[in-house]
């Protein structure tokens, strides 16, 4: 504000991996500046606008050239289970369930034709003005469904969960810009190990960070909570990596998968072993 005195709303997509720098943002702002979410959009289409500017993770459906399909994530990759709207003289009518978690599937008039966008997410209801779905984005999956949670015993740590687990400890943290979390088979006790590169220095408090993620996981996940009391999950391990290793892990990505740049995503959850051993 020192800045910019009379700013007095942030326009950026606030969602997925760009949430965890909201907190920093308020912080520098202040209380009296609000952030507003815009759009989800790709280098392939442009999927969805902001429905309610006070939730900087719903969004609804916009109409264009682009065919939009959803794709159940429990599903094969099959036609038949594809979900397609029936435009109806004054609305959409889909064939996908309030709750229920989608891969976005898209044909393009530019040429792709039923092309798996790697990005999931969530049916919140409908717009009630034309049918359009109104959904939140939960993040990279879809062909890798379980690169968006984690499981060692009988829990199931979703990404959004972990989202929340980094948000309430990034104070702690020192700032988080980006992070992933694999699983940690070196002890008796599994665990989960977070990588974390962080906005600046190391906070103060950071060596709490394992416990206060450990008391945050069995706070928002009840199965966790049972798991890690009958001594089945341990207390996280958490690393701290120089910042840029995110950069880098992709640019690594880019020439060992043969992949494009601007489709290399950092998954939340990393389940293969030379993906952790790089980092």
């Amino acid at each position: 504000r020192q800045i910019w005195p009379q700013l007095c709303v942030i326009l950026a997509n606030a969602s997925g991996p760009f949430a965890t720098l909201i907190p920093e943002i308020r912080h520098y702002a202040g209380p009296d500046v609000s952030v507003q979410s815009v759009v989800i959009a790709s280098s392939e289409a442009f999927l969805a606008v902001v429905y309610d500017p006070r939730d900087l993770n719903l969004y609804r459906v916009v109409g264009s050239d682009d065919v939009i399909e959803f794709l159940p994530v429990d599903k094969p990759e099959e036609s038949k289970y594809l979900a397609q709207s029936i435009l109806t003289p004054l609305l959409y009518r889909w064939n996908v369930e309030v709750g229920g978690k989608y891969e976005v599937v898209l044909t393009t008039r530019d040429g792709f034709w039923r092309y798996r966008l790697g990005d999931v997410v969530e049916i919140a209801g409908f717009n009630p003005h034309n049918g359009q779905p109104l959904i939140r984005y939960i993040g990279v999956g879809g062909l890798h469904f379980f690169n968006m949670h984690i499981r060692l015993a009988k829990e199931m740590t979703t990404e959004t969960q972990l989202r929340n687990v980094i948000d309430a400890t990034s104070d702690l943290f020192g700032g988080v810009y980006e992070f992933c979390v694999s699983p940690d088979y070196r002890q008796v006790v599994a665990r989960y190990a977070f990588f974390a590169e962080l906005q600046g220095d190391p906070g103060a408090k950071i060596s709490a960070v394992p416990t206060a993620s450990h008391d945050q996981l069995q706070k928002h996940n009840e199965n966790y909570l049972k798991d890690s009391q009958m001594g089945k999950i341990g207390v996280p391990c958490v690393r701290v990596v120089r910042l840029g290793t995110f950069g880098d892990y992709r640019g690594w990505k880019v020439a060992t998968k043969d992949a494009a740049t601007g489709q290399v995503k950092v998954a939340v959850v990393i389940w293969v072993e030379t993906d952790g051993a790089w980092l």
